[in-house]
């Protein structure tokens, strides 16, 4: 820990190759992770147009968060015009 806050560099820090190639190779599934991501929310956004008008840390939030009604109100804003919240009822018969 003492060499990696001298060194500064995580990659330079690791010392030997295998943890180099370790950490390039995670990086590299990480950004294929992300295009994924990315990708996911451009076909939800082409299912649902008004959910260009968020960003992507916001969608993510509503749809993790789509079951928690008080959660997601914040967004709704950016979502529809002119709706600051909403009453979800569930009517069990």
């Amino acid at each position: 820990m003492a060499r990696a806050r001298d060194v500064g560099i995580v990659v330079e820090a690791a010392g030997d190759e295998s943890t180099s190639q370790l950490l390039s190779h995670l990086i590299r599934q990480l950004e294929m992770c992300q295009k994924s991501l990315t990708s996911y929310l451009e076909t939800l956004r082409a299912t649902f147009p008004r959910f260009y008008f968020v960003s992507d840390p916001t969608l993510l939030e509503i749809l993790g968060q789509a079951s928690d009604s008080h959660t997601i109100q914040p967004h709704l804003l950016s979502i529809f015009e002119n709706v600051a919240t909403v009453c979800i009822s569930l009517f069990l018969k």
